[in-house]
């Protein structure tokens, strides 16, 4: 039952291995981390480079930009962060402009 309502939120191809091999939330949790190559101490900015249109469709164009907005967020600095170049530390954290999101 709560399993089933979890998958029917997560794109379509997890949806049976979910059904079929999901014991609990974290499974799932750590079955997408996994075939996403998300780490827990931040993302790879440099897999952007990867991120590719899937023209077969399994992608809406919306969850093809969440999914480059997403890594752009998840690389914005934080409060107290150092920018060792420049050997500033980021008075308060880092925001997406409205500028950027036309991107």
């Amino acid at each position: 039952p709560f399993i089933t309502i979890i998958a029917k939120y997560v794109h379509q191809d997890y949806y049976n291995a979910i059904i079929k091999h999901s014991t609990s939330l974290t499974w799932i949790y750590q079955k997408i981390r996994q075939d996403y190559n998300i780490e827990h101490k931040g993302i790879h900015f440099m897999n952007i480079l990867d991120l590719k249109w899937d023209q077969t469709g399994q992608t809406t164009a919306v969850g093809f930009y969440n999914q480059y907005r997403s890594m752009i967020i998840g690389n914005l600095g934080k409060k107290n962060d150092v920018i060792e170049w420049k050997n500033e530390t980021l008075k308060e954290d880092e925001k997406l402009s409205a500028s950027y999101e036309d991107l």
